[in-house]
């Protein structure tokens, strides 16, 4: 008879007595060394895809800013949009790598805060925040002193000023008032204004020297880098101590009228005249050469700046007629060359003044302003000819011409002063600084001058 049992199994750990391993040296190195091969650091970097973004304010005016905004890393996917106080001013689609922005409209003496998103299918990519605090309005009230200088031996003018320093400034022009010497002019006039308020006037006679002999004559224009460094337009030159002959540019301008100077503070001088003579010494003058303008008609004026961004010069100087229509021409000048813009205004400029090239202003038959590449003229001034235009920043800028008018913009208006007016006369000089705003002219027969001080 079969008969059958049932026995309990007993469940033995994986190593039993009788199949025990002895762990050697051998098994504990490859176990390290799997661990360590398969626990290494991945060192393949990954991609980062979101955009780079960065936005600079480049300029801020009364009502006006400039933001420059660069990019990089981006997708067809992106779009770029900048807010102003949550309010959209710009949209890019697709995004370009760098593009400066123009925002105006702005109020005077606000901050703003700007935002710029870039975002890709609906999801916010990037973001970059700054603030811009838009200038205030300069006042439009002045106090004048107008000095009159007689000329009863023959006709009298001021051509041109410079200020030299708040305390300090130089006149030029014709002034015949000398009975002993009646054909002899009286060429410029160095003021010195006292702290008290009072103004100190001194006629003087500064000559040329050839051959031994003082040769007097009008100065048509003065350009003063400081008290020790002066230039005068009969090639005179004032170090401090003494007045010196300087030759300016005569081997270019033989013959040839001189019509105004400008300078950087490292001695580079840059003259021009009639014909469209240019001239450039980066030495003080020691040595000149010629810079070709590609045109015959006068320079009357030039101007230059310092850009802060780049540090290099930018020099600009407008070539027409004075009277008599003609298609005008601003030339941008600097050592290597010079370059034309056929102006787009077709009529007679006289000046030129800007702070950087993102505003650029014109006088002579009206008043004009480049503002991001377009010319416009500005509306419902006087359409008297205009001889010069300075200033000292986009909220304050000066403009003067023929019959005395006298024109200011403190960044959002204009006004005339009909106190200035010269019925049978005209302003000739300007110059401004953060303390004078100093006018030269001819009054009748007789050379006028006005001053105001800023501070």
């Amino acid at each position: 008879m079969f008969s059958a049992s049932t026995k309990k199994l007993r469940h033995l750990p994986f190593f039993s007595a009788s199949w025990r391993i002895r762990p050697s040296a051998d098994f504990f190195f490859f176990l390290f060394s799997y661990f360590l091969i398969t626990c290494e650091k991945q060192t393949t970097p990954v991609e980062d895809k979101r955009p780079v973004l960065n936005v600079t304010l480049q300029d801020v005016a009364v009502t006006e800013a400039w933001l420059q905004i660069e990019t990089g890393k981006t997708t067809p996917e992106d779009s770029l949009i900048l807010l102003r106080n949550d309010s959209a001013v710009f949209r890019m689609f697709p995004v370009k790598s760098d593009t400066l922005v123009y925002d105006e409209g702005l109020l005077p003496a606000h901050e703003y805060n700007y935002q710029t998103v870039i975002s890709r299918r609906g999801h916010i990519m990037v973001i970059e925040e700054l603030t811009a605090t838009t200038m205030d309005t300069t006042s439009h009230d002045f106090q004048w002193e107008i000095i009159e200088f007689p000329s009863p031996f023959g006709s009298g003018a001021l051509y041109d000023i410079a200020i030299v320093s708040k305390f300090e400034a130089w006149a030029v022009g014709e002034i015949y008032a000398d009975s002993a010497k009646p054909w002899l002019p009286y060429n410029a006039v160095h003021i010195t204004l006292e702290t008290g308020g009072g103004v100190e006037l001194e006629s003087l006679r500064i000559p040329y020297i050839y051959n031994g002999s003082p040769i007097v004559s009008p100065l048509s224009w003065v350009y003063a880098q400081n008290e020790n460094d002066i230039w005068f337009s009969n090639s005179v030159h004032w170090n401090g101590k003494y007045f010196e002959n300087a030759d300016i540019a005569v081997s270019i301008f033989s013959g040839i009228g001189i019509n105004k100077i400008w300078g950087t503070p490292d001695g580079e001088l840059y003259v021009v005249g009639n014909k469209g003579n240019i001239a450039y010494s980066p030495d003080h003058g020691s040595n000149w050469q010629k810079l070709e303008s590609g045109t015959d008609l006068p320079i009357q004026d030039i101007w230059g700046m310092t850009d802060p961004q780049t540090g290099k010069q930018i020099i600009l100087a407008p070539a027409s007629t004075k009277y008599t229509w003609n298609v005008p021409l601003l030339l941008n000048i600097s050592p290597a060359g010079v370059s034309r813009e056929f102006l787009s205004v077709y009529n007679l400029i006289h000046s030129v003044w800007f702070k950087s090239l993102r505003k650029v202003y014109l006088c002579g038959s009206g008043v004009y302003c480049r503002t991001n590449g377009t010319w416009n003229r500005l509306p419902d001034l006087p359409t008297i000819f205009t001889n010069r235009i300075r200033g000292n920043d986009d909220n304050d800028i000066w403009v003067v011409g023929d019959f005395g008018i006298a024109l200011h913009f403190n960044g959002v208006s204009w006004r005339e002063y009909p106190q200035l007016w010269l019925q049978n006369g005209k302003w000739e000089g300007l110059a401004v600084t953060n303390d004078l705003v100093a006018i030269v002219g001819r009054k009748g027969a007789d050379a006028v001058m006005v001053v105001t001080r800023l501070n």
